[in-house]
């Protein structure tokens, strides 16, 4: 191909641009967000900064909505106005408790990712505190680094844990996931699954049933029982 233009070094860009707007946004692990003019590599868009700067570092790429830049910085998310410029342009920040490095994917009005204890996240994007705004968390075995993917209001979630699970809306009062694993396939609520020598049967909301192959039965605490109906899956 034909080499259009080059930039100054502008540090670590660890993360793949994102362009919204005629706006191409270069992301750097050290903290730094640039803003560049599309099919410039110098030039400063109208009404945008060069760069945004986030302490700590910047754990995966950002996703943008209109004008408001979200952002994995460390265990935290953060979403910025990015027609200012200013250190308090931030519109909110969401403590998720662990390292992101899952890029947030936006469905609707609604921003999902998952972090390094395993935990999913969906936060709506128009937050009603600065603290952001949890419509629903689901627990994983280990850290989810992938972005997720969603279709249709369900959202697909692989793990570390080497299993997909897809989160979706269930009946009222309940949640409906379908876990997938190497030899194993969970669905609840109300499902079974099968692994040589055992059923595993796990009611909605409750708890986790084992029948091992001598007859002795096992209970477990379902750890995302509380989530309830999710209705905010978009």
């Amino acid at each position: 191909g034909e080499g259009i233009c080059a930039s100054q070094k502008l540090g670590d860009l660890a993360f793949n641009p994102v362009i919204n707007n005629g706006v191409v946004y270069l992301t750097g692990s050290e903290g730094g967000v640039f803003a560049l003019a599309e099919g410039s590599c110098s030039r400063i868009p109208e009404g945008r900064g060069l760069v945004y700067g986030f302490a700590g570092g910047i754990t995966a790429a950002p996703v943008i909505v209109g004008d408001l830049m979200i952002v994995p910085n460390l265990s935290r998310m953060i979403a910025i106005d990015l027609t200012s410029t200013s250190a308090d342009s931030y519109e909110w920040i969401f403590e998720s408790g662990a390292i992101i490095q899952s890029t947030p994917v936006v469905a609707g009005d609604t921003v999902y990712f998952g972090n390094n204890d395993g935990v999913v996240f969906a936060l709506a994007i128009d937050a009603a505190t600065d603290e952001g705004e949890v419509i629903w968390r689901w627990q994983t075995g280990n850290a989810v680094v992938a972005p997720v993917a969603v279709l249709d209001g369900v959202v697909f979630v692989t793990s570390t844990d080497t299993t997909i699970t897809a989160i979706g809306s269930g009946p009222a009062g309940t949640t409906t996931t379908t876990t997938t694993t190497p030899g194993a396939s969970t669905t609840a609520p109300g499902a079974t699954t099968t692994t040589p020598g055992a059923t595993t049967t796990t009611a909605p909301e409750t708890s986790t049933s084992t029948t091992a192959p001598s007859g002795d039965t096992t209970t477990t605490s379902d750890p995302n029982s509380d989530v309830g109906g999710f209705g905010g899956a978009q």
